[in-house]
């Protein structure tokens, strides 16, 4: 599975994630599993935070 984020803007974002299934060395599925929208997360002042400016940890499967 990988998701890319195929929106990110002040008012949130969006992503979405694919799949790769095969079966004996078949593909069967290859497309998209799921798509997800986010708001912006907000600060301890209440204003809310652009997804372009919060930092991403790095993920590792």
């Amino acid at each position: 599975m990988r998701s890319k984020p195929v929106y990110m803007g002040d008012n949130g974002s969006e992503w979405v994630t694919r799949q790769k299934i095969t079966r004996g060395g078949e593909v069967v599925f290859d497309g998209v599993l799921h798509r997800d929208a986010y708001d912006p997360l907000v600060d301890g002042r209440g204003e809310p935070i652009p997804p372009p400016e919060v930092p991403v940890a790095p993920v590792t499967p």
